[in-house]
């Protein structure tokens, strides 16, 4: 049979990526050939064949780390954990300042947010104190970069624990008060994917039949059937015909925060939506050239793609936020614009701007290049789709979501005027 990459490729809007395209042939050809042993044996839930792409020794992540493909908002722009501090500082705040609040990062990447939300945090000498903030990273290579990285903040390194572990199956601990973070982490967990048929529940699986890879629809497996029958209210709510991708992993992990988190917030940030809205596009590729591709039906690029791209689904909100909802906490969804408008991205913005012309005047030059790049990036922050999404969930606390003044879309398109001649 062919390697899966010998699909044919016409019929799409732009060139796809291919073995052409990557150094490591081998190690795709291997994924590829490991993936079609596999289907000649038995079909795939959509779940494991993406933990093959993505997670396996051969997958993309394995093999890629976090590249420029891999533009989370705090590797856009670090100040945003301006933002994100002052909500967790107000949710300790408001549980009486505890004396020890523990906040833990899933999936923390290089360590960019770890190192902009500690630095900021050392301004409340009471808050900094009662911070031990915890990485939850599997990547070994990922681990030592953010080593490398916090070590240039000694007063905050000793409050930074590391745990080196598969987060799906971290043993987080009881606590009473205390903060979960993460950033596009939903997104890359495997995905199953299921079907409504004349309102029957059905699973999509990966097959070979007549020497071709398709796809087929069958009776979910006793995980999907398990979990979903948890939670028949979101069964009930989904659409008839569409493959809606369906985090069972995140599911779990959800389920945990709300069994462990006493008191405190969760704070998920992930590209996403809320049933009874579905996307037309829900399953997203993204190439190392950093060219996105979206798709209705995952398969085509899914097999194209196979080991050279980041492949991920749009996270459901509505079914992810169910064990926490169940458990007590306040929920709200918000595109990521309006949460970071309403904890003062304008003022950062302005003074990350200022800071970055003094340096340049400091040194006697007007680099124009770096500010173009700053506002470049402030504008991919703030105008990014409106499934850029701030889940947050906190329990014990009231409302901690001020209402800052509007400011009109282009706001930071005049800041850049102001500062670099022109706007961007």
């Amino acid at each position: 049979m062919s390697l899966l990459i010998e699909q044919d490729r016409s019929g799409y809007h732009t060139r796809l990526p291919t073995l052409a395209d990557v150094k490591d042939t081998e190690r795709v050809r291997r994924l590829q050939n490991t993936l079609i042993g596999i289907l000649q044996q038995r079909p795939m839930s959509v779940a494991e064949w993406m933990q093959y792409l993505l997670h396996s020794p051969d997958g993309y992540y394995a093999n890629r780390g976090i590249r420029k493909d891999f533009y989370t908002p705090s590797e856009l722009f670090p100040g945003i954990a301006d933002c994100y501090e002052s909500h967790v500082r107000s949710v300790w705040d408001q549980l009486g300042r505890p004396s020890f609040f523990p906040i833990y990062e899933l999936g923390p990447g290089n360590g960019t947010f770890a190192a902009a939300f500690l630095t900021v945090a050392s301004k409340d000498h009471d808050f900094h104190k009662a911070v031990e903030y915890h990485l939850v990273e599997q990547s070994p290579l990922l681990v030592k970069r953010q080593k490398q990285l916090l070590q240039q903040l000694p007063s905050s390194l000793s409050k930074v624990t590391w745990h080196e572990a598969d987060l799906t199956n971290f043993p987080f601990p009881h606590l009473s008060t205390g903060a979960v973070i993460s950033f596009e982490l939903h997104d890359s967990l495997p995905h199953r994917v299921v079907v409504k048929r004349k309102g029957k529940l059905m699973e999509v699986f990966i097959c070979i039949r007549n020497n071709q890879i398709e796809e087929i629809e069958g009776s979910p497996e006793e995980e999907t059937s398990k979990y979903l029958a948890k939670y028949p209210e979101w069964v009930d709510s989904l659409p008839e015909g569409r493959h809606i991708p369906q985090n069972i992993l995140g599911l779990k992990l959800q389920e945990k925060l709300a069994q462990r988190l006493q008191n405190g917030t969760i704070v998920t940030v992930d590209y996403g939506y809320q049933l009874p809205y579905v996307p037309r596009n829900p399953f997203r590729w993204m190439s190392e050239c950093e060219q996105v591709y979206y798709g209705d039906n995952f398969l085509p690029l899914w097999i194209i793609l196979a080991g050279l791209a980041d492949n991920s689904c749009l996270v459901d909100f509505s079914l992810l936020g169910l064990p926490t909802g169940r458990a007590g906490f306040s929920q709200v969804l918000v595109e990521q614009r309006n949460f970071l408008e309403r904890f003062g991205i304008k003022d950062t913005v302005t003074r990350y701007a200022r800071e970055l012309v003094a340096r340049n005047t400091a040194n006697q030059q007007r680099d124009s290049n770096s500010l173009q790049l700053f506002f470049k990036n402030i504008d991919n922050l703030l105008r990014a789709a409106p499934d850029w999404l701030v889940f947050t969930e906190t329990k014990g606390v009231n409302a901690i979501l001020p209402r800052y003044p509007y400011f009109p879309n282009d706001w930071h398109c005049d800041l850049a005027a102001n500062y670099i001649g022109s706007p961007i």
